[in-house]
């Protein structure tokens, strides 16, 4: 395919393979050696870029895994690697990472740089908590993270708070540029990308194309078959994006990202500890790829907001032609990787009804590592009151089956009684007595059966507190 983009400060027309690796293209193509090619999975942000895209009339930056990215979705596109962050002298996040001996080997190091001045481009507030769980993507092999930490804290610190707040509203580029964190010629790339070709609208799906949305999964599954493809990219359609109330259901375009979710008010009214979660999820570049859609119909037994979808009591709006249906996604999973999907068809929307509101949400997960890896088992619940009796119950569970599990028999149970210790027992033994996991790289049968059934019990702790604060 051929487009234009805008790479660094400079302007260029392109000519690739759609699905082709941004990684490869800048590293070879582009000849720019400072984003580095490592694990090629996502996992180490050795290779991440920023990706700055017009949204509501403002350039929006967020930074992503090039290995995980085709080149067919720069066009119209600021890409910034590491050689377009470099001045004369060393910006105060280079400097504080010389200042702290944060950098031993250096191979990690562009990629923390362009994680930290993303985080810097993207936060709405300052957080050191935040900032530190922002790089949650890189990994560093020597320094043992200490000194990095120290760096990134020191840069909250130099930064006043009040006016970065209010930079987000105005103009975050402009204020960077004054405090030295961004090379002066970041103020003139929205002129450049005005200047661009339009791009075109996208042409309707048809069937027998290679789908892409994130490619967060894809791209680790299927690398070589994508990169010389030119897949359908369905994040550059908005008839699959957005989130918006419909009625009495809050709808969410299945090509929504991680961290479109995270920043929509309207779906933090419906989850408000979303944040919270998606960080054991992935981590932040990862997010601002990962779709709703990719992650449900691909159907892991352990996809993270497959779980948390069900217990929200979701449906599915389903394409084909025009032609749409409606299906509950507990009735989705017909079993390991098979869905209620005709060929061709496609999920257009998810749908969670608004009166969870009024529900206490609550996820577990467990996993090797607390962050950015998959799970052993997860699970959530959630959970509607009337004086102590549950009115509403909806619970999943993943790991412990061979599809994303809506516990049905244990939701039956609980249905229309009383909430005390001895439901909450027999609640737990059916629900053990539903699931049927194996024994694999993450656990035996056993170890996954008492991860669940302690799952549970926090989740009916977390209730149990709601009670007593009602009480």
């Amino acid at each position: 395919m051929k487009g234009y983009a805008i790479i660094n400060d400079k302007k260029i027309q392109f000519e690739a393979p759609g699905g082709k690796h941004l990684l490869d293209f800048i590293r070879d193509d582009l000849q720019l050696k400072g984003t580095k090619e490592a694990c090629r999975e996502g996992d180490c942000g050795s290779c991440m870029v920023l990706l700055g895209k017009q949204e509501n009339g403002d350039i929006r930056y967020r930074t992503i895994n090039s290995c995980m990215f085709p080149v067919g979705e720069i066009q119209n596109s600021h890409i910034v690697t590491i050689e377009g962050l470099n001045e004369d002298k060393l910006t105060p996040i280079q400097q504080f990472m010389v200042d702290e001996w944060a950098s031993q080997c250096g191979f990690c190091t562009p990629g923390f740089i362009v994680s930290m001045t993303g985080y810097f481009l993207q936060a709405k507030t300052l957080d050191v908590d935040d900032a530190l769980a922002f790089l949650g993507g890189n990994i560093c092999r020597c320094t043992g993270y200490l000194s990095i930490k120290k760096a990134m804290t020191r840069l909250c610190e130099l930064v006043d708070p009040d006016k970065f707040r209010k930079s987000y509203e105005k103009n975050r580029v402009n204020y960077l540029i004054s405090e030295g964190f961004l090379p002066g010629y970041f103020e003139s790339i929205s002129v450049l990308m005005s200047h661009l070709p339009a791009e075109a609208d996208p042409e309707p799906f048809q069937h027998g194309n290679v789908l892409l949305a994130g490619g967060t999964d894809l791209y680790i599954q299927k690398a070589d078959m994508i990169s010389t493809h030119e897949p359908y990219f369905i994040l550059r359609n908005s008839h699959f994006r957005g989130i918006r109330q419909e009625g009495d259901q809050c709808v969410v375009g299945s090509a929504t990202t991680v961290s479109e979710m995270q920043e929509s008010d309207l779906f933090n009214r419906l989850v408000p500890e979303f944040k919270k979660y998606s960080r054991l999820i992935s981590g932040a570049s990862i997010r601002n790829r990962a779709t709703i859609g990719g992650n449900i119909v691909n159907a892991s037994p352990i996809g993270d907001l497959s779980i948390l979808f069900l217990a929200l009591n979701a449906s599915l709006r389903l394409e084909l032609d025009g032609r749409e249906r409606m299906i509950q996604l507990k009735n989705f999973f017909l079993g390991y990787k098979k869905l209620d999907l005709y060929p061709g068809e496609l999920v257009k929307e998810l749908l969670i009804p608004m009166e969870l509101t009024d529900h206490v949400i609550h996820f577990e997960k467990v996993s090797r590592r607390t962050h950015l890896d998959i799970a052993s088992v997860n699970s959530a619940m959630s959970i509607r009151l009337n004086n102590r009796k549950i009115e509403e119950i909806h619970a999943s569970a993943g790991g412990v089956g061979p599809v994303p599990m809506y516990l049905n028999g244990f939701c039956h149970h609980l249905q229309d009684h009383f909430f005390d210790e001895k439901l909450m027992e027999t609640g737990i033994q059916i629900a053990l007595n539903e699931i049927n996991p194996i024994s694999d790289v993450r656990g035996s049968k056993t170890y996954k059966c008492l991860l669940l059934e302690q799952q549970l019990r926090i989740h009916f702790s977390v209730l149990a507190a709601q009670i007593n604060k009602i009480s």
